[in-house]
């Protein structure tokens, strides 16, 4: 006869370890770090050689974080 455990096989999930932790969070800030550095440069461009209206800048930003939103969850559910 098999034993059977008195915990569900959903409930045996283990938890991260430290080192996990700490990887995913430093690659989380390099990831935004970049994002951020990406913005910068594409703004000073979009401002100096196509247009000087800061609703521009504005959608721009907008439309990178939400594409930044979707591939994150994206790659996390994958």
């Amino acid at each position: 006869m098999i034993a059977r455990s008195a915990v569900p096989a959903r409930a045996r999930v283990h938890a991260l370890s430290r080192r996990a932790w700490v990887s995913v969070v430093l690659l989380g800030l390099v990831g935004q770090l970049a994002w951020t550095v990406e913005n910068m440069y594409l703004n000073v461009f979009v401002y100096d050689r196509i247009t000087t209206d800061p609703t521009v800048i504005a959608v721009l930003v907008a439309a990178s974080a939400v594409a930044a939103t979707l591939a994150t969850m994206l790659v996390g559910a994958w």
